[in-house]
Order: C-alpha cells, then structure tokens, then sequence
C-alpha cells in the first residue's frame, strides 16, 4: 500500500464518513488546484489528505499532540482547540508515517484560519478546503473562479468569503486570517496601480 492509501484507510477509520467525505474532497481540489497553479501535485495530494486527520479528536489530545508539533501555539488557539487541529496532524503525519516535509506541516498547520508563511502549498490548500465540493456554502460559480485566478488573487478571494460568512454567523475573525487578507489587498492593491 502506497502512502496516500495508508492516509486515506486511517482517515476512513478515524473520522466520520461526512469528515472522511470532505477530507477526499479537498485532496482532490488540492491536486486539481496544485496542477493549475504548478505546484506538486502529489504533495497537494497528501496535504489535503492530513488537514483533517484529528479534526475530530478530542481536545484534550488535540492540545497534546499540536505542542509536539514543534510550531508556535498562540493563546486564542489554546482557548479555542479546533484551531489546533492542524498542529496536531503534524504530529500525527510525522509519528504515523514518518513524514518530514515542511511544506506539508506548513500548509497543514495554517490551513484553518490562514498564514502569510504558509507558502504556496498552504495557499492552495486553503483555497481547496474552502471549495470542496461538500461545503455547501460555497456555489458552483465561485469554485470556477481558481480557473481564472492565479493563487494569490484566488486566495484574496476565498478570504474574503470565508470572513463575510463568519460575520454573516457571528463568529470571530483572528488575526492570522486578517494579516493574510491585508497583505494580498495590498499586494493586489499596488498590482493595480
């Protein structure tokens, strides 16, 4: 067995079938998006196959496994846990299958609320997470815009949705997702002039 079919037989074990559905998905838009934008498409692949991996694990293990995984871990991410389901995957990636690849445990740790060092990868798996075909949320019409968007201005326009759809159901909007935000407004700001 290859190394994406052992990712995806410990997700299909480990996480609801709607979890297991969407984690399939975003692999897949992941490889889609990675070969559209040329990035490596196996590496897209296994990213999008690790975001999710312990997104449904306890927060108590949650918390344990994100401060082995070697990245920094800010206060709002200990009060709110979920967003340390990235860290920990990390984690899991490297003591399940031995994994050492920065960009992966990049794009996987920043996928939830987005990082201007997330590089590439992570961008792409924002983007992928954001416009899988199970959200819902998301039209078709949108998902078709990353076919006339290069990643960046892609990546503008999903941040942008993601934060009128958490105003829309009163959540809140961390800092890391707006620094990412301003930073793509001012760099698409100052392509325009």
């Amino acid at each position: 067995m290859n190394l994406e079919e052992e990712i995806k037989s410990y997700a299909k074990k480990k996480l609801t079938e709607s979890r297991f559905h969407h984690t399939i998905g975003c692999a897949n838009e992941a490889k889609k998006l990675a070969y559209l934008y040329g990035e490596d498409i196996e590496l897209a692949y296994i990213a999008g196959l690790l975001h999710d991996i312990e997104r449904e694990t306890h927060f108590f293990d949650i918390i344990k496994l994100a401060k082995d995984s070697g990245y920094h871990l800010h206060d709002y991410e200990m009060d709110n846990p979920i967003f340390l389901h990235g860290a920990a995957a990390v984690t899991t990636a490297r003591r399940v299958w031995g994994i050492e690849n920065k960009s992966i445990f990049d794009a996987i740790r920043h996928h939830t609320l987005g990082e201007i060092t997330s590089g590439r990868l992570g961008y792409i798996l924002y983007i992928a997470d954001f416009i899988e075909p199970s959200r819902l949320h998301v039209s078709n019409e949108f998902r078709s815009l990353v076919y006339h968007h290069d990643e960046k201005t892609m990546l503008l326009e999903v941040l942008e949705q993601n934060i009128k759809y958490s105003n829309s159901r009163g959540q809140t909007i961390y800092q890391p997702t707006y620094k990412l935000y301003n930073y793509l407004k001012g760099a698409a700001d100052e392509k325009a002039r």
